[in-house]
């Protein structure tokens, strides 16, 4: 059976964190277009992702797979990208989120042979609670652009 072709994967390595992991599958499948994929790779200790993630199954634009090996964040990532099966890829955090125009950009950038799309402004996150060793939390909840 051939792999559907989609403009875009949407990877979202994650490990123990399927409160996180869940809100972006749920917002992201709930959008009407098809020309993209969602790639979760779960390298968690638990089941509680693998059955979070059971009603979504029926979903052709979901890919999920459960690694039960211990691996390091840049291996699980590795294995996200050899799942997806789209021209473009974008990564993300668990607890991150993407727009939806993002399947229009890459559709947009297929059609002009465009090899990747780079957005022009930076951002730095910072969570409330973070602390660095030195600073302390002086830049704790601050977003930069």
């Amino acid at each position: 059976m051939k792999q559907r072709e989609v403009a875009l994967s949407i990877l979202i390595p994650t490990r123990n964190r399927a409160f996180y992991a869940m809100s972006a599958v749920r917002s992201m499948l709930a959008w009407s277009s098809k020309d993209f994929e969602l790639v979760v790779q779960d390298n968690s200790d638990g089941d509680r992702m693998e059955s979070d993630i059971e009603p979504f199954r029926d979903d052709p634009r979901l890919r999920y797979a459960h690694c039960r090996q211990r691996l390091d964040m840049t291996a699980n990532f590795e294995v996200a990208a050899e799942l997806a099966t789209g021209r473009y890829l974008a990564f993300l955090g668990d607890d991150d989120g993407v727009n939806r125009e993002a399947v229009d950009a890459a559709m947009w950038a297929g059609e002009e042979g465009l090899d990747a799309l780079v957005p022009l402004a930076r951002a730095r996150y910072y969570w409330p609670d973070h602390r660095f060793r030195y600073y302390g939390g002086v830049s704790a909840g601050s977003l930069e652009l």
